[in-house]
């Protein structure tokens, strides 16, 4: 694992820092990459100077390649954030406004007098989301081009009225990436450079299209057992909606340009922040221990990112992961609680396992259901462990660390039954957080 420490001797609480809770930063990234419980880096942001970063696991498995601050992550939706303020800029420059139709730019598509450019950048134009489609793991390592996006589009139609309601769609942000090529005429790739990466010498950011390893672009991966390559999903398929691929170090340089009126106005990012169904302009709200933020996540094959500011705090976040089994949004809350010398003991993913007795085991029997993925699992007793199996699958034997947490290594998964009440489980596989209620028999 590599990392990079900045030390400025300018006060008791960066001294402080540097001598205690960077080693507990570090032993937990040490060990999140020793027990596979994630790959990717993270950067924390404060004061004008990034005060820690590190990298672990491997942008390759075969051949192994590490991690490292020249490695470039797919960043998935934190994307829209970049899109959104080049429109935001064209707006300042007098070559845009909120209120243009699309019709301007696609007027064959369904109802584009009626939608307009600040309904595409929040999510309320009504345009049918493309990674929606059942079939989209068939066509998302295809290229695709403005006519194949289009029709695509029109086939579908509208999902509900322009500015009725809000729901997240990745159609809208590929739409705001062809409205800037109109615009600046240059492909969007460009455009990104231009207006955002150039100026702020952000040089591991950029529109990538196919994976290449010459340019240190990692690969991503779920975990079952061990690192699986996961898909690869062509760029332009997602160009201004997930396309981009940066590293945590660029990703907190960008947001406090952002955040220091170097990018647009603070007029303008005031309204990118004005919220309306809790989503603004390619940035939502964020809370933590009551202190508000904003920022963006995103997800696109194996890769997950987070990206967020708390300006109570002046310290900035971004964390990209290639290998996900604890969820991002854990490891960055232990992070930060490290950083902030919230956390003060070190935290090992070493897993032991124990025996327990058939009459501990007996109570957590029975069939659960998880009702957004419309899932079933039964849990058994077999020779004196837990079994498990979801509908359709094979079962698998569940090893206890204790009388609530049950882990299958095989698959990465790990249950952990409510200890209150016997009803209920959270399983955590590949970064998902599932929670299983126990059905009435």
């Amino acid at each position: 694992m590599k990392k990079l420490l900045t030390i400025l001797f300018v006060s008791a609480s960066y001294l402080s820092l540097a001598q205690a809770n960077i080693q507990l930063l570090d032993q937990y990234f040490d060990s999140l990459e020793k027990y596979n419980q994630g790959m990717g880096g993270i950067a924390i942001f404060e004061e004008g100077k990034i005060r820690y970063t590190t990298d672990m696991g491997y942008s390759s498995i075969s051949p192994k390649v590490a991690n490292s601050k020249k490695t470039k992550y797919r960043i998935g939706s934190i994307s829209k954030t970049f899109t959104a303020v080049a429109i935001m800029q064209t707006i300042e420059e007098g070559k845009l406004s909120l209120d243009t139709k699309i019709s301007t730019f696609f007027p064959s598509l369904p109802k584009a007098d009626l939608i307009t450019v600040e309904q595409l950048l929040r999510h309320r134009s009504g345009i049918y989301n493309f990674t929606d489609a059942d079939n989209y793991f068939s066509f998302n390592q295809d290229s695709m081009k403005r006519e194949d996006h289009l029709a695509l589009f029109k086939k579908n139609g509208l999902v509900f009225p322009p500015d009725s309601t809000f729901s997240y769609s990745n159609s809208g942000y590929v739409l705001l990436a062809y409205i800037l090529e109109d615009i600046d005429q240059k492909p969007y790739g460009k455009v990104i450079q231009d207006r955002i990466a150039k100026p702020l010498k952000l040089k591991s950011t950029y529109h990538a299209v196919a994976y290449d390893t010459r340019m240190k672009e990692a690969y991503s991966y779920a975990y079952n057992g061990t690192w699986m390559d996961a898909s690869k999903t062509n760029g332009m398929l997602s160009m201004g909606a997930g396309s981009l691929v940066s590293h945590p170090r660029d990703l907190v340089r960008f947001f406090n340009a952002l955040e220091n009126g170097q990018l647009v106005s603070q007029e303008t990012y005031n309204t990118m922040k004005t919220w309306k169904d809790d989503y603004g302009m390619g940035l939502f709200p964020i809370e933590r221990n009551g202190l508000a933020g904003y920022g963006h996540t995103g997800g696109i094959d194996g890769f997950q990112s987070v990206l967020f500011v708390l300006p109570e705090k002046g310290v900035i976040v971004a964390y990209c992961a290639n290998g996900v089994n604890q969820p991002r949004r854990s490891i960055v809350e232990t992070a930060l609680q490290f950083y902030f010398g919230e956390k003060t003991e070190p935290i090992s993913f070493e897993q032991k396992v124990i025996e327990l007795e058939e009459d501990q085991l007996e109570p957590l029997v029975g069939t659960y259901h998880n009702a957004k993925m419309k899932m079933s699992m039964e849990i058994r007793i077999k020779n004196g462990h837990l079994e498990a199996q979801a509908d359709g699958q094979g079962s698998f034997p569940l090893d206890a660390l204790n009388e609530n947490t049950f882990i299958f290594n095989g698959a990465g998964i790990k249950l952990v039954f409510n200890e209150k009440a016997e009803n209920s489980f959270v399983l955590y596989q590949n970064g998902f957080v599932l929670d299983f209620v126990r059905v009435n028999e």
